[in-house]
Protein backbone atom coordinates (compact mmCIF):
# COMPACT_ATOMS: atom_id res chain seq x y z
CA UNK A 1 0.00 0.00 0.00
CA UNK A 2 2.92 2.35 0.73
CA UNK A 3 4.23 1.90 -2.85
CA UNK A 4 0.90 2.99 -4.31
CA UNK A 5 0.75 6.07 -2.07
CA UNK A 6 4.34 7.05 -2.93
CA UNK A 7 3.68 6.49 -6.65
CA UNK A 8 0.47 8.56 -6.53
CA UNK A 9 2.27 11.39 -4.73
CA UNK A 10 5.12 11.33 -7.26
CA UNK A 11 2.70 11.43 -10.21
CA UNK A 12 0.79 14.30 -8.62
CA UNK A 13 4.02 16.33 -8.32
CA UNK A 14 5.00 15.59 -11.93
CA UNK A 15 1.61 16.61 -13.31
CA UNK A 16 1.38 19.68 -11.09
CA UNK A 17 4.74 20.83 -12.47
CA UNK A 18 3.68 20.32 -16.06
CA UNK A 19 0.53 22.38 -15.59
CA UNK A 20 2.59 25.27 -14.21
CA UNK A 21 4.10 25.69 -17.68
CA UNK A 22 1.20 24.64 -19.90
CA UNK A 23 1.62 25.42 -23.58
CA UNK A 24 -0.06 28.53 -24.97
CA UNK A 25 -0.22 29.46 -28.63
CA UNK A 26 -1.72 31.74 -31.21
CA UNK A 27 -2.22 30.43 -34.74
CA UNK A 28 -3.17 32.76 -37.59
CA UNK A 29 -5.58 30.01 -38.70
CA UNK A 30 -7.67 30.69 -35.59
CA UNK A 31 -8.05 34.40 -36.33
CA UNK A 32 -10.62 36.27 -38.40
CA UNK A 33 -9.61 38.23 -41.50
CA UNK A 34 -9.51 41.93 -40.53
CA UNK A 35 -7.44 45.10 -40.30
CA UNK A 36 -6.52 45.97 -36.71
CA UNK A 37 -6.10 49.59 -35.63
CA UNK A 38 -5.97 48.82 -31.90
CA UNK A 39 -4.81 45.97 -29.67
CA UNK A 40 -6.72 42.69 -29.54
CA UNK A 41 -6.23 39.76 -27.15
CA UNK A 42 -6.44 36.13 -28.17
CA UNK A 43 -7.79 33.18 -26.22
CA UNK A 44 -4.42 32.13 -24.77
CA UNK A 45 -3.34 35.62 -23.66
CA UNK A 46 -1.39 36.75 -26.71
CA UNK A 47 -1.95 40.41 -27.64
CA UNK A 48 -1.64 41.74 -31.18
CA UNK A 49 -0.53 45.39 -30.99
CA UNK A 50 -1.74 47.85 -33.64
CA UNK A 51 -2.52 51.55 -33.94
CA UNK A 52 -4.41 53.72 -36.43
CA UNK A 53 -1.11 54.86 -37.94
CA UNK A 54 0.54 51.41 -37.93
CA UNK A 55 -2.14 48.79 -38.39
CA UNK A 56 -1.79 45.01 -38.44
CA UNK A 57 -3.69 42.86 -40.90
CA UNK A 58 -5.00 39.34 -40.41
CA UNK A 59 -5.18 38.07 -43.99
CA UNK A 60 -5.39 34.97 -46.13
CA UNK A 61 -2.07 33.41 -47.04
CA UNK A 62 -1.05 34.29 -50.60
CA UNK A 63 -1.55 31.34 -52.93
CA UNK A 64 1.48 32.55 -54.95
CA UNK A 65 3.81 32.19 -51.95
CA UNK A 66 5.40 28.93 -50.86
CA UNK A 67 3.08 26.80 -48.75
CA UNK A 68 3.28 27.79 -45.10
CA UNK A 69 3.28 24.82 -42.77
CA UNK A 70 4.62 23.55 -39.48
CA UNK A 71 4.43 19.81 -38.97
CA UNK A 72 1.05 18.73 -40.29
CA UNK A 73 -0.57 22.18 -39.96
CA UNK A 74 -0.82 24.24 -43.14
CA UNK A 75 -1.60 27.91 -42.65
CA UNK A 76 -4.34 29.50 -44.71
CA UNK A 77 -4.12 32.74 -42.67
CA UNK A 78 -1.27 34.99 -41.52
CA UNK A 79 -0.66 38.03 -39.31
CA UNK A 80 0.91 40.81 -41.38
CA UNK A 81 3.18 43.18 -39.47
CA UNK A 82 3.70 45.81 -42.16
CA UNK A 83 7.01 47.17 -40.92
CA UNK A 84 9.36 47.36 -37.97
CA UNK A 85 7.59 46.93 -34.64
CA UNK A 86 7.96 47.80 -30.99
CA UNK A 87 6.08 47.47 -27.68
CA UNK A 88 2.98 49.37 -28.85
CA UNK A 89 2.61 48.69 -32.57
CA UNK A 90 3.19 45.98 -35.16
CA UNK A 91 3.99 43.28 -32.61
CA UNK A 92 2.52 40.25 -30.85
CA UNK A 93 3.14 39.82 -27.12
CA UNK A 94 2.69 37.23 -24.38
CA UNK A 95 3.45 37.15 -20.66
CA UNK A 96 5.93 34.43 -19.79
CA UNK A 97 8.07 33.04 -17.00
CA UNK A 98 11.83 32.73 -16.81
CA UNK A 99 12.98 29.55 -18.55
CA UNK A 100 9.93 29.12 -20.79
CA UNK A 101 10.55 28.77 -24.51
CA UNK A 102 8.93 31.17 -26.98
CA UNK A 103 8.77 29.95 -30.59
CA UNK A 104 7.77 32.14 -33.55
CA UNK A 105 7.14 30.90 -37.11
CA UNK A 106 7.51 33.77 -39.58
CA UNK A 107 8.28 34.76 -43.15
CA UNK A 108 9.24 38.04 -44.86
CA UNK A 109 6.54 39.96 -46.74
CA UNK A 110 9.05 40.56 -49.53
CA UNK A 111 11.77 39.00 -51.63
CA UNK A 112 14.50 39.65 -49.06
CA UNK A 113 15.18 37.74 -45.84
CA UNK A 114 14.32 39.67 -42.68
CA UNK A 115 14.82 39.31 -38.94
CA UNK A 116 12.34 38.58 -36.15
CA UNK A 117 13.18 40.38 -32.91
CA UNK A 118 12.02 39.19 -29.50
CA UNK A 119 11.86 42.17 -27.13
CA UNK A 120 11.47 42.27 -23.35
CA UNK A 121 9.11 44.71 -21.62
CA UNK A 122 11.78 47.43 -21.73
CA UNK A 123 12.23 47.13 -25.51
CA UNK A 124 15.58 45.32 -25.29
CA UNK A 125 16.27 42.61 -27.88
CA UNK A 126 16.56 39.26 -26.04
CA UNK A 127 16.58 37.06 -29.14
CA UNK A 128 16.44 37.09 -32.92
CA UNK A 129 15.58 34.67 -35.67
CA UNK A 130 14.89 34.33 -39.37
CA UNK A 131 11.97 35.55 -41.46
CA UNK A 132 13.04 34.10 -44.83
CA UNK A 133 11.89 35.60 -48.13
CA UNK A 134 8.30 34.95 -49.20
CA UNK A 135 9.22 31.99 -51.43
CA UNK A 136 11.10 30.08 -48.71
CA UNK A 137 9.93 27.79 -45.92
CA UNK A 138 8.88 29.43 -42.67
CA UNK A 139 11.62 30.61 -40.35
CA UNK A 140 11.67 29.38 -36.76
CA UNK A 141 12.80 31.59 -33.89
CA UNK A 142 13.25 30.01 -30.46
CA UNK A 143 14.11 32.01 -27.37
CA UNK A 144 14.44 30.84 -23.78
CA UNK A 145 12.89 33.65 -21.72
CA UNK A 146 15.53 35.29 -19.50
CA UNK A 147 13.09 36.56 -16.85
CA UNK A 148 9.41 36.79 -15.95
CA UNK A 149 7.55 39.44 -17.93
CA UNK A 150 5.95 40.37 -21.22
CA UNK A 151 7.77 39.55 -24.45
CA UNK A 152 7.10 40.89 -27.94
CA UNK A 153 7.72 39.43 -31.40
CA UNK A 154 8.17 41.99 -34.17
CA UNK A 155 10.21 42.74 -37.25
CA UNK A 156 13.62 44.33 -36.86
CA UNK A 157 13.07 46.18 -40.15
CA UNK A 158 10.34 46.02 -42.81
CA UNK A 159 7.34 43.71 -42.99
CA UNK A 160 6.98 40.12 -41.84
CA UNK A 161 4.16 37.62 -41.52
CA UNK A 162 3.70 35.69 -38.29
CA UNK A 163 1.93 32.38 -38.72
CA UNK A 164 2.16 30.94 -35.21
CA UNK A 165 3.64 31.66 -31.79
CA UNK A 166 4.00 29.08 -29.03
CA UNK A 167 4.93 29.56 -25.38
CA UNK A 168 5.92 26.43 -23.48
Amino acid sequence: MKKITVLAAALAMVFAGSFAFAEKYVSANDLTKQVLTSDISTEDGFVIHATDAKNVEIQENDSNASPASVGDETFSMRIKLGGAGNLVERSVSIKGKKGQKLTVYARSTGDQDRTVNILDGEGNVVGTGPAPNKTAALGKTEVKLPADGEFYACSAKSGIYIFEMILE
